[in-house]
């Protein structure tokens, strides 16, 4: 899936985190994006850039059900929020924290898939690539 995209253009780049625990932002200069064989699917999105302030291009492989978006700009009103709530401890001196959902919980995605949405209808451009399942 190529679109009309320039070498270096300013993105932002959702994905599903680390142990499939909410949506990471990461802001940054696209390099390039598409899809390519990867151990046994044959065509797995991937997505290299530049984060902001770095020199080093990052990327990001799909593998089984993806879920990457690449929107144009940086500074975008959408914000996939905090994976962690806070919770309530009787000491003083404790901080605690949980998670929103379990690891690989599909209501990562649908809620961010909300915000989404509503972003996209009033920016109908701002989609560079989606790579969701």
């Amino acid at each position: 899936m190529k679109t009309n995209t320039t070498r270096g253009e300013a993105v932002t780049i959702y994905r599903i985190g680390e142990f499939g625990m909410g949506v990471n932002k990461a802001e940054g200069w696209l390099l390039d994006h598409g899809r390519r064989p990867y151990a046994q699917y044959e065509a797995a999105p991937w997505v290299k850039w530049v984060p902001k302030g770095k020199r080093n291009p990052r990327g990001w492989q799909g593998g089984y059900r993806p879920y990457c978006v690449v929107l144009r700009g940086h500074g975008l009103a959408l914000d996939p929020g905090s994976s962690f709530d806070p919770c309530p401890s009787g000491d003083v001196d404790v901080e605690c924290s949980r998670s929103r959902y379990c690891s690989f919980d599909d209501r990562w995605a649908t809620d961010f898939d909300a915000q989404l949405a509503a972003y996209c209808a009033r920016h109908p451009d701002a989609i560079v690539a989606d790579y969701r399942k």
